[in-house]
């Protein structure tokens, strides 16, 4: 095997040259996902110039580019907002097929591993950068706050995250103060809040545009049976994840809001079970509990807030939420060790959307000495 010469690319290592295929490290492009999910704020030089990676986006599961919503400066200092393709080297843009397929016209960069950063073309016209990520990293995605627990207390981490929760808890709060149309598509919008934006908004303006006087139970059936017929790609997600399993409690909710909010008293995931056991003639499913606590805090809570004279912050605060994904890794990454509960998830939900997911990190208050008081 050859030997590697590298260069230092900020905290990234690139070859220098390229090697023949079976002078492949990872054999599976699906390998690299780990790797370039890390690659925040790391520049990659291209002979187009240096490419920063202000948000290397989130991993599509589905098919379509690797990765979404990613941000990217380009080499001009214009940032560009679209998709990521990563391959073993630019043959395989071709390969695939990618350079007529409509669905790469978002894609704002290829990275591949070997080879040269040629440009990449979608039809005629579109054309696309390509950068390489080598076959070795140095240790990466360090943030200030890793370890921040060293330095800030928990008392006043929590503080802070009170400060993000209330603002999320607004935010929550603002969909359901804009008249029953609106609320009814925010609770609708939990079949599948992530993914399949398109088919989920489609759903929800079939089940608009059925009549009003149209019996519950028939309108339940015909919008299950109009979602039937849509292409959901579901990837890894289980049978119970699915918007056909989900849409039958949450027309169920969208139709009664107002009747659930007096019925289920106090509100709360057992009360919530057995409410829905008791009305099982509208075939609604066994759902999990992380669902059902999902719909406690995103739709009922804060609807509660807005039909009761009590604040119901504390409780949607306090609600459990399942103890592992991306927010619990940061908590632990900051050191900060304990269960995690809705309320955290959320402000750190509402920090990543202010601070870290757009890599501001030297504005976070939680980093700023001034603010440790």
């Amino acid at each position: 095997m050859p030997k590697l010469t590298t260069k230092r690319i900020m905290n990234y290592i690139q070859p220098d040259f390229s090697p023949p295929i079976q002078y492949n490290y990872i054999s599976e492009e699906s390998d690299y996902y780990a790797i370039w999910e890390k690659q925040r704020g790391n520049q990659f030089w291209s002979d187009a110039g240096f490419f920063k990676i202000i948000n290397p986006g989130i991993r599509n599961h589905y098919s379509g580019p690797d990765f979404l919503q990613a941000v990217i400066q380009y080499p001009d200092g214009n940032i560009k907002h679209g998709d990521v393709e990563i391959h073993h080297s630019t043959s395989d843009w071709y390969s695939h097929g990618h350079h007529l397929d409509k669905h790469y016209e978002k894609v704002v960069l290829h990275v591949i591993i070997y080879g040269q950063t040629v440009p990449v073309f979608v039809g005629q016209s579109l054309r696309i950068p390509t950068i390489k990520m080598g076959v070795g990293t140095l240790e990466f995605d360090s943030r200030p706050c890793h370890n921040l627990s060293e330095s800030l207390s928990k008392d006043h981490f929590l503080n802070w995250i009170h400060i993000f929760a209330t603002q999320r808890w607004q935010y929550l709060q603002s969909y359901f103060n804009q008249g029953n149309e609106h609320r009814i598509r925010r609770i609708l919008a939990f079949m599948d809040i992530k993914s399949n934006p398109h088919l989920v908004q489609k759903t929800i303006e079939y089940y608009i545009g059925i009549h009003p006087d149209r019996e519950e139970h028939l309108k339940c059936e015909m919008v299950i049976a109009y979602a039937r017929n849509m292409p959901w790609k579901m990837g890894r997600k289980r049978p119970l994840s699915h918007p056909i399993s989900r849409l039958p409690i949450l027309i169920f909710m969208a139709q009664n809001y107002k009747k659930i909010l007096k019925e289920v008293s106090p509100i709360s995931l057992p009360h919530l079970k057995n409410y829905l056991l008791d009305n099982r003639h509208y075939h609604i499913p066994t759902l999990g509990d992380d669902f059902l606590y999902e719909i406690l805090g995103n739709i009922l809570y804060p609807l509660n807030e807005i039909y009761s004279e009590k604040s119901q912050y504390l409780k949607w605060f306090n609600l459990a939420v399942q103890p592992y994904g991306k927010y619990k890794s940061h908590l632990d990454k900051m050191g900060y060790k304990g269960k995690i509960n809705f309320g955290i998830q959320q402000g750190l939900i509402e920090l990543n959307k202010q601070y870290c997911g757009i890599d501001l990190c030297e504005k976070c208050p939680l980093i700023k000495i001034e603010n440790r008081v």
